[in-house]
């Protein structure tokens, strides 16, 4: 995906050597590791260097979250190997780091053979990684630590960024605090004074074939518009569809399954975001959000790095053309994203566009008339609706009335088209769905939703068969073995708190068996739906990054989420959420990069 100019390194002598207390032989090792150091009188390591074994994976994470970087790091672990210890490193072919390493660098695989060796184990491993003329020699000759490649193996990687990293990085940096208001925890994981919530910046945007992402978003537009024919037609999948969508207003259900506008019904999101994981050559969707956030750092990130200045006006035109664009941000649910909101409305308006914002704890000065809607007296075009469905109230709920109505535009629209339960349902009426898609839309559908499965208390929804797991009832789905729960996602579907933002997903792969069977208890005693979903592995990519918390180029291994954005039916622009490959997180977090995308 991403072509990396390589020269000079990314790695520097470990600072870091851990294993984990239940790992006895490991732990042995960095005993061992720890006592020896203190008695060598090398330089510069001296001093310089942590010798830790950790009691828990938590604690792990919070060494690599709060200044050392996993690249400066060696993990010690027991495994399998006939020797008494071998090296391991990360994306070296044969040899596996640990998930619970966190993506570190370098390993020793320690095993049972070790026997009274654990001294001259530390001392060998001592001399590779912080002897002098040792690891920083080796490394610049295109070797491993501890000595040559085998034949044919590719060296560890080597990493320059493009010129213009530093310069894109001050340009981030003069946009939108993202941190405003953000916990004390979270601001402590970025460097000093960063305004962007991210520590990783990619040196370079992205590449992805137009061709290929169209046709993929065209196929949605299609979904979503098979999804209204297929509801109309089934009187059945109106109470599937229903389940677990909180509506606070009764009346407001017509409006989530009959979107109307001034130009009639509404049978398409006209602002769409969808997820798309990165699968090799394959994106898997997760969902086709509802009231997707992050529009206003996907606009600085393109400003950022120079990118998409015709689709961007386009788009901006598009929004202010029925006259003033207010966004309405929730400040509950969406509090997270007023300051950038507000930063862009600021942005807009010093271009000359008519923007304006308001906070839903702040509403007395829209007014709702037989004329349209206006805001401190001056009429509204389009609403930018930033708020959830679940929060949909009082004059809230009269703005989604009034878009019914034609007198205002609101995107995206007030309606069921991001329900995450139309993924099952795609599959349980897939003859039905059949009859309203074009062939090519139906042949990219089946590659892009994955295989899932709707559970909605007191509906016979068993029983399925799902990754080729055969799932009778719901203590069936209980009690599967962790080579089943390995390839499963559960998600609490809907219009709910548990929803949105990936809160009620359980990735099985990720999750102990007793965690497994509480999620699913908790599922039936509140009868919340849910869907069981096939997961899939997403591959691991290597970026080329700026590491801003060490301030050194870094060859990231990370799962990619790809986000594109379609405004008024055109393709605007995309980014990657890159998030370490040890994750199973794909989103929200410090530990990131966020990569623009330009389509060719």
């Amino acid at each position: 995906m991403l072509v990396t100019n390589v020269e000079g390194t990314a790695f520097k002598p470990p600072k870091l050597f851990f294993a984990l207390q239940d790992q006895p032989h490991a732990a042995a090792v960095v005993n061992a590791l720890k006592d020896w150091h203190d008695q060598i009188t090398w330089e510069p390591s001296r001093g310089d260097v942590e010798f830790r074994v950790f009691k828990s994976e938590a604690e792990i994470a919070a060494v690599f979250e709060n200044g050392c970087t996993p690249a400066e790091a060696v993990v010690i672990f027991d495994g399998q190997t006939s020797k008494r210890f071998t090296y391991a490193a990360t994306g070296r072919d044969g040899t596996t780091i640990p998930p619970w390493a966190r993506g570190t660098q370098w390993g020793v695989v320690v095993g049972r053979a070790i026997g009274e060796h654990t001294r001259n184990c530390a001392q060998q491993v001592m001399a590779d990684m912080l002897g002098p003329n040792g690891f920083e020699v080796r490394i610049n000759d295109g070797h491993f630590p501890w000595g040559n490649r085998r034949k044919g193996e590719r060296p560890p990687q080597h990493i320059k960024l493009p010129e213009p990293t530093r310069e894109i990085l001050e340009r981030l940096q003069m946009g939108p605090n993202l941190l405003e208001g953000a916990h004390g925890d979270f601001v402590n994981m970025l460097p000093h004074g960063s305004r962007i919530s991210w520590i990783r910046v990619p040196g370079e945007a992205a590449t992805y074939p137009q061709d290929a992402m169209e046709r993929r978003l065209r196929a949605i537009a299609a979904f979503e518009r098979a999804s209204c024919a297929v509801l109309a037609e089934h009187p059945e999948v109106h109470p599937l569809l229903m389940a677990g969508v909180h509506l606070p207003d009764p009346w407001l259900e017509t409006c989530y399954l009959k979107p109307q506008s001034a130009n009639g019904p509404v049978t398409s999101w006209s602002v769409r975001r969808p997820d798309m994981h990165v699968c090799g050559a394959r994106l898997v969707a997760s969902e086709n959000d509802e009231m997707p956030g992050g529009f206003t750092d996907l606009y600085h990130v393109d400003q950022a790095y120079g990118l998409h200045r015709n689709e961007w006006n386009a788009c901006l035109s598009w929004l202010h053309q029925d006259g003033a664009l207010v966004f309405v941000v929730s400040s509950d649910w969406s509090a997270p994203y007023i300051t950038s909101t507000r930063w862009l409305v600021e942005e807009l308006r010093r271009r000359g566009f008519d923007t304006r914002m308001v906070t839903t704890d702040r509403l007395e000065d829209i007014k709702i008339t037989n004329g349209g809607v206006k805001l401190d007296g001056e009429r509204v075009g389009t609403i930018w609706r930033q708020f959830p469905v679940f929060e949909t109230q009082g004059l809230l709920a009269d703005l989604v009335r009034a878009a019914q109505e034609g007198k205002v535009r609101m995107v995206p629209e007030f309606a069921h088209f991001g329900n995450k339960s139309w993924f099952a349902l795609f599959h349980q009426f897939e003859d039905a769905f059949r009859r309203h898609l074009t062939d090519e839309d139906f042949a990219t559908l089946m590659e892009l939703l994955p295989e899932s499965h709707l559970v909605v208390h007191g509906q016979d929804c068993f029983p399925f068969t799902v990754a080729g797991f055969s799932i009778e009832n719901l203590q069936s789905l209980r009690d599967l073995p962790k080579e089943a729960r390995d390839l499963l996602v559960l998600k609490i579907t809907g219009a709910n708190n548990l929803s949105a933002r990936s809160l009620g997903v359980l990735v099985g792969a990720a999750q102990s068996e007793d965690t497994w069977r509480v999620w699913l208890s908790e599922r039936q005693a509140r009868q919340q739906p849910f869907i069981v979903q096939r997961r899939f592995d997403t591959s691991v990519e290597t970026l080329a990054v700026l590491n801003t918390r060490t301030n050194a180029a870094e060859a990231f291994r990370c799962r990619v989420l790809l986000r594109p954005w379609v405004v008024g039916g055109k393709l605007v622009s995309s980014h990657n959420c890159a998030t370490p490959h040890w994750t199973t997180k794909v989103h929200g977090m410090v530990d990131m990069a966020v990569q623009p995308v330009v389509y060719v």
